[in-house]
């Protein structure tokens, strides 16, 4: 009985929180909200998780996981695609979450914390995930004009093969060279 009103309590809150993740950003949303728009008193939200940080991870955690389509091997083939996915799964949240950095860290965090916890996970997997890292990181370069969604079939490329496309670096579609280095 008490895993019933655990899964269902947790049910609630997670629906509470995907409605108001749809309409307004998650850094301005508050956990009385949460727990009001839920049906749950705030001492019970507290009870379950820690802050609404940890809620938004463990529901992405499980929204993403929960996906048929999302497994370890997939992961290290096409980490953007798996993401893409999981944005199919939950467009109208992306696109009004688009802007707040802490809903794109905790995304992030949310997709490779599952591959942490599998038991078999080899020294290779680990490196595989420092490369889709540094591609994370190299995308937030102001010179870069790829979209982590858009663009997730090149950046699976870009993964795979470890370099950039012929020709990318002439294409002002993808990459700006009129940056000023001081």
């Amino acid at each position: 009985m008490t895993h019933t009103i655990h899964g269902r309590t947790k049910k609630d809150l997670f629906h509470g929180l995907q409605s108001l993740l749809e309409t307004k950003p998650f850094s301005k949303i508050t956990v009385r909200e949460i727990s009001d728009i839920s049906g749950v008193h705030r001492n019970t939200f507290y009870s379950h998780f820690y802050n609404k940080d940890e809620l938004l991870a463990t529901f992405l955690e499980e929204q993403i996981t929960n996906s048929p389509t999302y497994t370890l091997e997939r992961v290290l083939e096409t980490p953007f695609t798996c993401i893409y996915d999981a944005y199919n799964q939950l467009e109208k949240v992306f696109k009004r979450q688009s802007d707040d950095p802490i809903f794109l860290k905790t995304v992030t965090s949310a997709f490779l914390s599952p591959l942490q916890k599998e038991p078999q996970v080899e020294i290779d997997h680990y490196l595989q995930l420092g490369k889709f890292s540094g591609i994370l990181w190299w995308l937030n370069q102001p010179e870069i004009h790829l979209d982590m969604l858009k663009d997730h079939t090149l950046l699976d490329n870009i993964f795979k093969n470890e370099k950039l496309p012929e020709n990318f670096r002439n294409n002002p579609d993808y990459f700006s060279n009129t940056i000023k280095r001081h």
